[in-house]
């Protein structure tokens, strides 16, 4: 099925449908326990958006946080940092800065100095995003913690 449906979206030239197959074709591979295959194919995908649709995109933003998540949970903070950086920088450019999608990317960030035992630094990062995140999706929300 998956590669029925990359082989229609090239011939119909969705590029940016194929890039979302490779993506998907990661997601499969993390799924099933392959990172390696699952990097692979995230890295594919964001090399076919970048050649062919230009890297800012929703899409890329979600691959470059996937790669991010998976090279935390690998224990590569420094890596997942990175990525989250990416992250960040097309998330604030594609939806803005107060935007939920880019919010979690910053939180996602502050994440990593929890990983690495600086909760001071995180502590001072989180209490602003926290209010951010209330002003954007309401203090009910299940992403502020009191829904």
């Amino acid at each position: 099925l998956y590669h029925r449906s990359l082989a229609l979206r090239q011939g119909i030239k969705d590029q940016e449908g194929v890039a979302e197959n490779l993506y998907d074709l990661g997601l499969i591979h993390n799924d099933l326990g392959r990172t390696d295959a699952a990097l692979q194919s995230y890295d594919d995908a964001l090399a076919h958006l970048a050649r062919y649709v230009g890297g800012g995109s929703s899409l890329a933003v979600e691959i470059e946080v996937s790669r991010g998540r998976l090279f935390r949970l690998r224990g590569q903070t420094d890596t997942a940092r990175t990525s989250f950086r990416k992250a960040l920088a097309m998330a604030e450019e594609v939806h803005g800065p107060q935007r939920p999608a880019t919010l979690t990317i910053r939180r996602l960030l502050v994440s990593i100095l929890v990983d690495h035992e600086q909760y001071r630094e995180a502590q001072k990062q989180i209490a602003p995003l926290y209010a951010l995140t209330v002003q954007s999706l309401g203090p009910t929300h299940r992403e502020t913690g009191l829904a």
